[in-house]
């Protein structure tokens, strides 16, 4: 859901063993969520087309480096 008092897309992730609730914003042609309840958690939707996308869970470490904790490269069959 779009929230235009915060700017961005409010998310919520479920599967069987976890929830996140995310905040997105668009920049460009890339979409960032931060993880709401984990400080430095990030996840970017990128290189995204009518028929596919990258997605990065990514982990910014407290020196600033970026740590890619898993990718998926999702296509349309």
């Amino acid at each position: 859901m779009f929230s235009r008092k915060n700017g961005c897309y409010d998310v919520v992730y479920t599967c069987e063993t976890c929830m996140k609730r995310l905040t997105f914003t668009k920049e460009g042609n890339r979409l960032t969520g931060r993880v709401l309840d984990e400080e430095n958690a990030f996840w970017v939707f990128s290189d995204i087309t009518p028929d596919r996308f990258h997605w990065e869970n990514m982990l910014v470490r407290e020196d600033g480096t970026k740590e890619l904790i898993c990718e998926i490269f999702g296509k349309r069959i």
